[in-house]
């Protein structure tokens, strides 16, 4: 079982490199507005049945069976859209307080969601339509508010209702069945997919949804303490792997030693 022992062990070292990896990435982001934190979540390998239990054996009136476990895999690595702190922002920046998403669209015509509201274009009297600028792309809030730049403050209350002088226009909100189904593409947007199920998209302050707070931006999720201690275990459990891995090899050397001995 030597050689199946370090196939084990080695399942090890990948699925908590895996997690060290994860961490890594929300440590990294620990103050990215509007970031939320992913949490690998492990399973147990296919069993290797050697007697399926129920079946008789020599050493056993049980009927027990023997199994040997084949190692750890990460099944899944959901984001964690746990509610992250209100920080203060500038000019038309706003913070989702509760549950929901920003509705944005490229200029490709993609849809995406976000938590992230550092909305443009920012001043006295802007003009446009209300965007987010992520890395090299502009994406516009669909459906599109388009402010008319009349030389008035831009003001955004709870319920969305965007105010530059007597203009005014309404920011929704979209609620998404099952979050954990939505893909993760970068620059804080997730695409919907098959698993994410229906959306429904409305006004904030509605049941289920959550309020805007203008000049606030929401922070990233991510607690240190809390990440800190999850590389720390993560560290120890790659470490006994290896030592495992280790132990397992050089008994394989041993064996074929031995054999070539005969």
């Amino acid at each position: 079982m030597a050689i199946a022992g370090v196939d084990t062990s080695a399942t090890g070292l990948i699925a908590y490199s895996g997690q060290i990896a994860v961490i890594s990435n929300n440590v990294a982001n620990i103050n990215t507005a509007a970031f939320k934190r992913s949490e690998p979540r492990f399973q147990d390998i296919l069993y290797q049945q050697v007697i399926t239990p129920g079946a008789p054996s020599n050493l056993s009136s049980t009927g027990v069976g023997v199994s040997y476990g084949r190692g750890v895999a990460v099944a899944t690595i959901p984001t964690i859209f746990q509610q992250g702190p209100l920080e203060q922002g500038t000019d038309l920046d706003v913070a989702i307080n509760g549950l929901g998403f920003f509705r944005v669209r490229d200029s490709e015509g993609n849809i995406f969601f976000t938590r992230l509201g550092a909305f443009q274009p920012k001043g006295v009297g802007g003009t446009g339509p209300i965007n987010i600028q992520v890395s090299n792309q502009t994406l516009t809030l669909d459906p599109p508010v388009v402010l008319p730049g009349n030389n008035a403050i831009t003001t955004v209350d709870s319920l969305g209702v965007v105010r530059q002088g007597s203009f005014t226009a309404q920011i929704n909100l979209t609620q998404v069945q099952n979050p954990d189904g939505l893909e993760q593409v970068g620059d804080l947007l997730f695409r919907e997919t098959v698993a994410s199920g229906a959306t429904l998209t409305t006004t904030p302050g509605q049941p289920g949804f959550g309020t805007l707070v203008e000049n606030r931006l929401e922070g990233s999720n991510v607690d240190l303490s809390n990440e800190l201690i999850g590389l720390l275990q993560a560290s120890q459990n790659f470490s006994l792997n290896s030592q495992a891995f280790v132990t397992g090899n050089e008994e394989v050397r041993q064996v074929i030693a031995l054999v070539q001995q005969v």
